[in-house]
């Protein structure tokens, strides 16, 4: 016979109160800077290495099996 599973989000979630934020709702818009700069400085940082891979590769004398 199947056993019944109670779904993780039943009745503890209907009867829970509404959370608390921790941070200020001033705080909101720096954080939301923060994660767009963080993620912009990461996909530069991706290109200019792909960008200036194959010159890399040239000054150290590297085949293109070497650089994998």
């Amino acid at each position: 016979m199947a056993q019944v599973i109670r779904q993780p989000c039943g009745e503890g979630v209907s009867r829970s109160k509404r959370a608390n934020s921790p941070c200020s709702p001033n705080a909101a818009s720096w954080i939301l800077a923060a994660t767009i700069l963080g993620s912009s400085m990461a996909f530069i940082d991706e290109t200019v290495v792909t960008v200036a891979l194959p010159a890399i590769r040239t000054s150290v004398g590297a085949t293109a099996v070497d650089a994998r």
